[in-house]
């Protein structure tokens, strides 16, 4: 399910970015090419409810399968399109910038050792059309404020914000993120997020969308948004995926 809301202003500030490449992935190039070309992933939060596991290692980068969870993040967005990244980053998150920059030393002795395989697996970090850039938020000071960095990269520009933690896969659809864009961009609307129904019982833990009154599924307009409402005021039971 898709939603639709106007964006909050951003007041200038600048920040410069590292930058990184990356080659995209062969089949992205098959795929319709968007107006929606930079990502804002963010990165930048403590892990507390992943402690003690998060405690030396950023929660990004805990794996999922032989990947860590951001590279999932990555990749998606890669194949739907975006081709320049910012990370939004904090303390103790270095190890994300070195995962995303090349490491010839390491293609090479894989190669070497026969690991043709694993070579390949690890060379999609080779330099290439997908540039990645970092800033720091040096201060927790919540969502809104992490987005609010990355104005000077976006500029104008439309763009993608996503959690660096978060994978979402869902109705047998296997990129959300363009679902989003192709929505976004079919229609008139400022921004689009997705939802997803949550039980009552934790609807505190979310922010809740208000649907306008002649909304439809799965694509609808929203009048506003309600940050985690008590379950005798939530307006709907739809949350905003993180």
């Amino acid at each position: 399910m898709v939603g639709w809301a106007s964006p909050l202003g951003l007041p200038s500030l600048y920040h410069a970015a590292k930058e990184h490449h990356m080659s995209a992935d062969p089949s992205s190039s098959r795929q319709r090419r968007s107006n929606v070309r930079k990502a804002v992933i963010l990165v930048a939060g403590l892990g507390t409810r992943l402690l003690p596991a998060a405690k030396s290692q950023p929660k990004e980068m805990l794996p999922v399968g032989r990947k860590p969870c951001v590279q999932y993040v990555v990749e998606e967005m890669v194949q739907a399109g975006i081709r320049q990244i910012l990370f939004v980053t904090g303390r103790k998150k270095t190890s994300i910038e070195d995962y995303f920059d090349a490491d010839p030393e390491l293609e090479r002795r894989l190669q070497e050792g026969g690991q043709i395989g694993l070579a390949d697996e690890v060379s999609w970090l080779d330099e290439g059309d997908v540039r990645f850039f970092y800033t720091r938020q040096p201060f927790q000071r919540g969502t809104a404020d992490a987005v609010r960095l990355a104005e000077d990269f976006v500029g104008e520009e439309p763009f993608v914000v996503a959690f660096g933690d978060t994978i979402v896969r869902g109705d047998g659809h296997a990129n959300l993120v363009q679902r989003l864009i192709a929505d976004y961009e079919a229609t008139s609307s400022a921004c689009a997020f997705a939802v997803e129904s949550v039980s009552p019982d934790d609807i505190y833990k979310y922010g809740v969308v208000v649907p306008a009154e002649s909304a439809t599924r799965p694509a609808f307009d929203i009048t506003g948004l309600v940050e985690k409402p008590d379950r005798a005021s939530a307006p709907s039971n739809l949350a905003i995926v993180p």
